[in-house]
């Protein structure tokens, strides 16, 4: 189910089951109802990257039973929908986007005084972070070992041509 972009103001969802919704950019307002709704299983959770809450109710959801983001799950499967197995660049992307996920999350909970939900959404935010600084620390490794080989090859070339070798 795809929500993107919906203006979702005074829409009722209460007891619905978003499993794998997308509520991607959605607006939503103080009287839109989002009482009870079920935000998914490990099949599946709802998506709220980039949501404009603008004082919606939060505090009748249980976020408990959201294990994680729906971007954070994505970014944990190994291989892409069609089977293959994820380049690096992708695998940084998704788990960046699972990163913002999380901290929008906890911040609109908190922000709510959902501060044991809030702190579980930062955590998961924090855990995302260190893959993503990881993975790019590893590229940046990369690179600078290949600088300090190309560095080691001319000085050794510049030592066999003043001795006469080369």
């Amino acid at each position: 189910m795809c929500i993107s972009t919906a203006h979702l103001d005074r829409t009722v969802l209460r007891h619905a089951f978003v499993n794998g919704a997308q509520f991607r950019l959605a607006l939503l307002s103080s009287s839109t109802r989002l009482d009870e709704i079920l935000l998914g299983d490990n099949n599946g959770y709802a998506s709220f990257i980039d949501v404009s809450w603008n004082g919606v109710n939060l505090t009748a959801i249980q976020w408990s039973d959201m294990k994680m983001t729906s971007s954070e799950q994505k970014a944990r499967q190994g291989k892409t929908n069609e089977g293959k197995k994820k380049n690096k660049a992708t695998r940084i992307y998704e788990y960046g986007e699972a990163l913002r996920e999380n901290r929008q999350l906890a911040t609109i909970l908190q922000s709510q005084g959902l501060n044991e939900d809030a702190s579980r959404f930062a955590y998961r935010a924090q855990r995302c972070q260190r893959i993503v600084l990881r993975s790019q620390k590893n590229s940046a490794n990369i690179s600078f070992l290949v600088f300090l080989i190309c560095l080691l090859a001319m000085a050794i070339g510049q030592v066999a041509v003043s001795c006469g070798i080369w």
